[in-house]
């Protein structure tokens, strides 16, 4: 109703307007109710709203109601923003701009818009792109990302999917489970390991208490007591995730255990794939009791410099409880044997290799286990010496005469109303 009274300009209009201005500022404050009116009294304290000018009653109540963001704020939320696993290009530019509102960029609008949408992709094929493309405005970034994302769509949807695919795919879910619920490193069974009934036993393997000797990763005693070769110390080896007990939010903070490790001399050779990465080579050790694959921060400052590492929060921890400290995450555009893949790889502060293949890349990738646990001709032949020599020393053992062995005893003893069971 107060806009509908119209002020007037020219000469000798200067009372008219002021009592059009003193018309709409009763009007407004008779329809604001007492708990707005209430609100404006205190504002405009020690003045009276019937006394104060129209224009300022406005202002202070817009100033209350809907304060101006704050720049920095604002800046910070546009700068830390991250293109979303699911989210499409469309809708991440879209969000870039609603965030770049209150920046105050001004004529470096475009730019800042061109950088942090370029930085925030999750697609290494696409950000490559733009890398590499000279004279990239905001606009021209936009085209291609979107150009690229429509043509990776419609090569997935066209692509044709046959039957061994399908069954290929059955059995590597099978192999890999559900890394959500990992198996306990105290006993091997399905819970947590904070809560096995096992944290206090003592494993005869290697004396330490807290596991069974079924699932001991340490090397047997009598072996390196005949051999005399202390424990050297080792590289990471695996990663699990930890269920830590005082911790009910896990999955979201990503806590990981390294709970094995290798020597700088390993007796056994560990099973090794190459694939493409990021348009290089590189062979990585397959570590199926790892839940994430893990790169080490040297070979990362070698090979993919240019590849930009996101923020993990992913926590890395030794077997003897201490922190790995976590570069960061890096997307990968995997190729192997004519497949190609995106997938993300743990960047970690360590210094030897290998780096290693876990669990969340096995659940996509499709390998050739054939070539993977293949024997050369040399490992075969070492094999086949060394059963060989066995079977000479114990051949007593392997005559059809045998009658198995005499004069030994054994006892075993059991609670009462005890149950045999397998194992």
């Amino acid at each position: 109703m107060a806009n509908n009274i119209m002020e007037e300009t020219g000469k000798g209009k200067e009372e008219a307007n002021l009592a059009v201005a003193n018309k709409k500022r009763a009007i407004f404050l008779t329809e604001i109710g007492p708990d707005a009116y209430s609100t404006l009294s205190n504002l405009l304290a020690p003045k009276k709203p019937k006394d104060t000018p129209f224009a300022d009653i406005v202002k202070a109540l817009e100033k209350h109601y809907n304060p101006a963001p704050l720049e920095i704020a604002e800046s910070f939320h546009f700068g830390t923003r991250y293109q979303k696993q699911d989210e499409s290009i469309s809708d991440f530019i879209m969000v870039l701009k609603k965030l770049s509102i209150h920046c105050n960029y001004g004529e470096f609008l475009n730019r800042a818009l061109r950088d942090r949408f370029v930085c925030g992709l999750n697609n290494p094929k696409i950000q490559n792109k733009l890398l590499n493309t000279e004279d990239l405005s905001f606009e021209k970034a936009c085209q291609i990302a979107k150009s690229m994302e429509m043509a990776e769509k419609n090569t997935q949807e066209f692509r044709p999917v046959s039957a061994s695919d399908d069954s290929q795919g059955i059995v590597n879910k099978l192999e890999t489970g559900n890394t959500k619920e990992p198996s306990c490193y105290r006993c091997g069974g399905k819970h947590a390991a904070p809560k096995c009934k096992f944290k206090s036993a003592k494993c005869y393997k290697c004396s330490k208490v807290g596991h069974l000797a079924s699932v001991c990763s340490s090397q047997d005693v009598e072996s390196r007591m005949k051999t005399k070769q202390p424990r050297a110390k080792g590289n990471i080896h695996s990663v699990l995730e930890s269920n830590t007990e005082g911790c009910d939010d896990n999955d979201e903070l990503g806590i990981y255990s390294v709970y094995a490790v290798g020597t700088d001399n390993p007796p056994n050779k560990g099973y090794t794939v190459e694939m493409t990465i990021n348009g290089s080579p590189c062979v990585m050790e397959v570590d199926t009791a790892a839940d994430y694959s893990i790169m080490s921060k040297s070979t990362h400052s070698q090979k993919f410099s240019n590849f930009p590492l996101r923020p993990s929060k992913v926590e890395l921890k030794t077997y003897t409880g201490e922190t790995l400290a976590v570069s960061g995450e890096m997307l990968c555009d995997v190729v192997y044997k004519g497949h190609e893949y995106t997938l993300p790889i743990i960047v970690a502060d360590y210094e030897k290799k290998p780096t290693l293949l876990g669990r969340n890349w096995l659940n996509h990738v499709r390998f050739e286990w054939g070539e993977v646990f293949s024997l050369t001709r040399s490992e075969s032949e070492s094999d086949k010496s060394q059963l060989d020599g066995f079977l000479v020393i114990h051949s007593e053992f392997f005559i059809d005469t045998y009658e198995g062995m005499k004069g030994l005893e054994a006892h075993i003893t059991m609670k009462d109303g005890a149950k045999p069971i397998f194992i």
